[in-house]
């Protein structure tokens, strides 16, 4: 649940709608019946029905209202997703105040009893749907009733509302004893007898302003406040030990705290359950971080957070007034249904077809999150093997319940295919249930077409477990369990998450958790058997291991491929052959070649012997240290190291630096003279980065960010959904199994989900990326940046479209942050941009559009910017892409996407950008035509090396023809450093450095 909801709380979101919240909140219900509808329980379905009738029940009790319609949904469902049960009334005020009004629709609710029977369960008569207590009713469960939820009540206030609370409570107490009593407490904490005398009779004021009574008092006071307990369990068993009469607490909380308020249990748990499940439909279990910055690794997000992040996405794709498939009716034009694209030869997709799978694959998501903020370090000291051995319990008990509950549910007519073992029904019921209910599954979807719905895996139940076994590793690791750490691997390794098999169940096609990830764990596999002094073991599964992708490398593309079917290995053919009994061919096919089982068989040959670059590095040595322990006085085989021998290196450049006396982790230079910094920010000075003087070099540190989003800007038609009439038939476009492929479910999704399979992402756009690529290597520059500069924005730009009051008006503080918005695209320099246009040069090989052409004459179709791109503009922060993209080389730029997008599979590349470079480096102005005025920079720290990732990304870089360096930091005394550029400030030096860079060897 969220503990601040400052998205939620934007001016922008406010702006769009008078209550954002309750149309997310509306949308979302309506995509979660559509995808999960039959798993959704009765119950439920009460409670969300009496959440959504709250606004008629508050205007049919007579209760005055706003002139907004539904604030009191709009106030519960944010109260709901707030983390904390008790919540303090005068924050909430001051947070939503400003937006709508507060305290009549929280009088509102307060005053709504809840149906008696509302799901299904009898509740008490009084019960609202907020309840909201003053001081006399805290101190009626607090003092006198001393219920068990006390302490939670407590926990509401802070710290030094509960020290302060303590203060005028002892303070009121001890003013009644002299009353009454007349007689002082010798072991009091107060330093003499007048300290009520000289303020009025009430306790809350004697308790504030005793400490102005004198300076006795006040040192008195200061001793009190010093006693007092500093962590707030202690301050609330003070206060619960405390003797005080309920009108002295009532008094104290009102003045300290105030008012507080809750919502309905039941009701809190039925909106947190639409978060997640919207959570599920955004980003499946397994798939990844949630609504991360691209190409930034974010920490891991609550559940709950889901329906507050996707709000402002939801409302800007309802304002469009665009035709998607598939929306919410309400969105259309004048609501008419007839607007949104027909598709009869898609059915709707059921993802969840009973409680039971939608209950455990909950189960999973959860304890998913938890296993995240685990990985994060948000565990305490000494709970992470307890914690670690608790999980591997729950995964292994719900692993085995799935296997369980598969014999019931082929006796029942289920689906044939399987996550443990086919049925021998030789009718596919699943087919027969899916027709009769009027949707498709996703078990019959992977029984018609195999992996051409690998992306629809990760809404398996089984797929979810075997996600938080993959994050249970790293901490059994990490507490030195390694056996079991094994046992994990070797199920992600050897253990489908799903089976498919013929009528008679001799033919079986099995669907592995994550292959991509296979050489990975073979690694970690290898390592913990070291670990646990097998290295005999490590070494021949590492050998057979290699082997296999080695194989695989060995062919050419052209003979393991689709489109080659029948030239094809004969293993292959045939077992193309045996798996057209699994795979039936869909109508209409013509010849007798079954195009589905020909893609699976292909697929299958790919995934089991696919193993990414860096996968290679790490396996290759590990066995070259195995085999110098084992083999000692044996030859080293030469196949050991057949692809660390083969990489690129990149030039190493060695910059003398000191560390700084107070932060050993801030470098300057020897001399000292000038400020300590982080290591990157140092070797950006060393280069000159941030001079006025004219052709230096600027720099960011940004590692693969800049390569990711001009992945996803240049290749924009692959990564985005655009809601058109027409890319949505051309989206409805059936599959080889002669059904949707079902990529895209929802406009909530930031990516497709086939983005998890690198090889079917590529294979399913490759005409599309070959296309594009072959337009860009082709096309001027400035057609690339105008391409890139329509699609991307800064987090500070203004949102078109959100708000139809606002349309035509602007502040002139927007119209400020609008313009620094759309200049931290370009240059942190300042210049003009005639005078970059009159002074630029172009490189050899780069068109260039002639004077008085029009750019717009000499674009193709998909150039355009339409709705499409205003819902999908990526995001690129405080990046100066469209700088880098002018100073970029062309060539190279392309072959790099290339090699990333269009490779084939046995080169083990995969659409992930991680160890790039750290620094980005480039000239505004180049030099010369020779000259290099584009450069990524690899730093590293005394006593670090180059990481496998790190070695397989610069070796792709330099095949592309970029240049790379390795900066190299060594601890120096020296009082100059002669060998950097940092003493001078002219560009010849810089030049000098460069030609240095350019005759150095390139190491193979």
């Amino acid at each position: 649940m969220l503990d601040e909801d400052g998205i939620a709380t934007q001016p922008t979101l406010w702006q769009a709608s008078l209550t954002p919240m309750l149309e997310a909140f509306h949308a979302a219900i309506w995509y979660i019946l559509r995808y999960c509808g039959p798993a959704i329980e009765g119950a439920e379905l009460l409670l969300w029905r009496t959440l959504l009738q709250l606004p008629l029940r508050a205007a049919a009790a007579g209760v005055h209202g706003s002139s907004r319609g539904g604030e009191e949904l709009e106030l519960l469902v944010r109260l709901a997703l707030r983390v904390p049960t008790w919540m303090r009334v005068r924050q909430l005020e001051e947070r939503y105040a400003e937006y709508m009004h507060f305290r009549p629709a929280l009088d509102r609710l307060s005053a709504l009893c809840v149906d008696i029977y509302n799901d299904g369960h009898e509740t008490r008569r009084d019960e609202t749907f907020v309840r909201l207590l003053d001081g006399a009713a805290v101190a009626e469960l607090v003092m006198v009733a001393k219920c068990e939820d006390a302490t939670e009540l407590l926990r509401v206030a802070r710290v030094r509302d509960l020290r302060q609370l303590v203060l005028l409570l002892r303070a009121g107490a001890g003013r009644g004893k002299r009353v009454d009593g007349g007689e002082q407490d010798a072991n009091a904490h107060r330093g003499d007898d007048s300290d009520g005398e000289a303020v009025g009779d009430n306790p809350v004021r004697a308790g504030i302003h005793g400490a102005t009574a004198g300076k006795r008092s006040t040192g008195g006071v200061r001793r009190l406040s010093m006693a007092l307990p500093l962590r707030k369990d202690d301050l609330i068993r003070c206060i619960l030990a405390m003797d005080c009469t309920a009108a002295l607490f009532a008094a104290s909380w009102d003045a300290v705290v105030g008012p507080v308020c809750r919502v309905h249990e039941r009701f809190k748990k039925s909106v947190y359950q639409v978060a997640k499940l919207l959570h599920v439909l955004a980003c499946p279990c397994g798939t990844g971080g949630v609504f991360s910055v691209l190409g930034r690794s974010s920490p891991p997000r609550p559940l709950s957070a889901a329906l507050s992040l996707l709000a402002p996405k939801l409302l800007l794709w309802q304002t469009a007034r665009v035709s998607c498939v598939p929306t919410p009716p309400w969105w259309h034009t004048n609501g008419v249904a007839s607007e949104e694209p027909s598709s009869p030869a898609s059915a709707p997709l059921c993802l969840f077809t009973s409680p039971e799978s939608l209950a455990s694959y909950m189960g999973a998501l959860e304890l998913h999150q938890a296993l995240l903020e685990a990985t994060a370090g948000k565990l305490q000291r000494g709970e992470g093997l307890r914690f670690a051995t608790a999980s591997h319990a729950a995964v292994e008990d719900s692993l085995a319940r799935l296997q369980q509950q598969q014999p019931l549910r082929r006796k029942r007519g289920r689906p044939e295919s399987t996550a443990s073992e086919p049925s021998n029904d030789p009718v596919p019921s699943g087919k027969r249930n899916s027709s009769e209910a009027g949707f498709v599954t996703v078990e019959f979807l992977l029984q018609q077409g195999g992996l051409l719905y690998e992306h629809l895996l990760p809404f398996l139940p089984k797929y979810a477990w075997f996600a938080c076994a993959e994050l249970l590793v790293p901490l059994l690791q990490f507490n030195k369990e390694y056996a079991l750490a094994n046992q994990w691997l070797r199920t992600l390794l050897g253990e489908p998450v799903h089976v498919v098999a013929s009528a008679c169940g001799s033919v079986k096609f099995p669907f592995y958790y994550r292959p991509q990830k296979r050489g990975k764990w073979y690694h970690r596999v290898a390592q913990n058997l070291v670990l646990l002094g097998d290295k005999r073991a490590a070494l021949e599964m590492l050998e057979k291991q290699q082997q296999n992708w080695r194989q695989q490398s060995s062919r050419t593309p052209q003979c393991v491929c689709v489109e080659a079917a029948k030239r094809l290995p004969v293993g292959l053919q045939r077992r193309a052959r045996l798996l057209s009994a699994v795979f039936p061919s869909p109508k209409g096919s013509r010849g007798g070649e079954n195009k589905v089982a020909v893609y699976n068989a292909v697929n299958e040959y790919h995934r089991r012997h696919f193993c990414r670059r860096f996968d290679r590095i790490a396996i290759e040595r590990t066995l070259a240290l195995l085999h110098r322990s084992l083999r000692r006085w044996t030859p080293f085989p030469a196949s050991y190291m057949s692809f660390i021998s083969h990489l690129l290196a990149a030039k190493v450049v060695t910059i003398h630096a000191a560390r700084d006396t107070m932060d050993l982790t801030l470098w300057s230079d020897p001399s000292h003279s000038m400020t300590a910094c982080r290591v990157e920010k140092h070797v950006l000075r060393w280069f000159g980065v941030g001079r006025s003087s004219r052709g230096g070099w600027t720099g960011v540190h940004c590692e693969g960010r800049w390569f990711a989003c001009l992945a996803r800007l240049l290749l924009w038609d692959a990564y985005v959904f655009d809601p058109t009439p027409q890319r949505c038939r051309e989206a409805e476009q059936e599959t080889a199994a002669g059904m949707s492929d079902y990529i895209w479910l929802s406009p909530l999704q930031d990516d497709p989900f086939d983005l998890i399979a690198a090889a079917a992402f590529c294979h399913r756009r490759r005409r599309l990326i070959e296309a594009r690529l072959e337009f860009f290597e082709a096309c001027p520059r400035e057609t690339i940046i105008e391409y890139v500069r329509r699609r991307c924005r800064t987090r500070e730009a203004p949102i078109k479209g959100t708000s139809p009051a606002r349309e035509g008006k602007q502040t002139r503080e927007e119209q400020q942050r609008e313009t620094e918005s759309d200049a931290s695209l370009w240059s942190i320099e300042e210049e003009d941009e005639e005078e970059k246009r009159g002074d630029a040069m172009v490189l050899p090989g780069q068109p260039m559009l002639l004077q008085g052409e029009q750019l717009e004459e000499t674009s193709p179709a998909f150039f355009a910017c339409d709705d499409a791109c205003v819902l999908h503009m990526v995001d690129v922060e405080e990046l100066p892409l469209l700088s880098i993209l002018r100073a970029i080389p062309q060539r190279p730029l392309c072959a790099l996407l290339r090699c990333m997008f269009l490779s084939p599979p046995e080169e083990g590349h995969t659409v992930c950008f991680a160890g790039f470079p750290d620094l980005v480096l480039w000239r505004e102005m180049p030099l010369s035509l020779l000259g290099t005025d584009f450069k990524l920079v690899e730093v590293k720290s005394p006593h670090d090396a180059l990481s496998d990732k790190q070695l397989a990304a610069i070796d792709a870089l330099c095949r592309c023809g970029f240049d790379v360096s390795v900066a190299r930091i060594v601890e120096s005394s020296q009082a100059v450093n002669e060998a950097g550029p940092c003493g001078t400030h002219s560009s010849s030096s810089d030049r000098a450095q460069d030609a240095a860079l350019l005759n150095a060897e390139l190491v193979l």
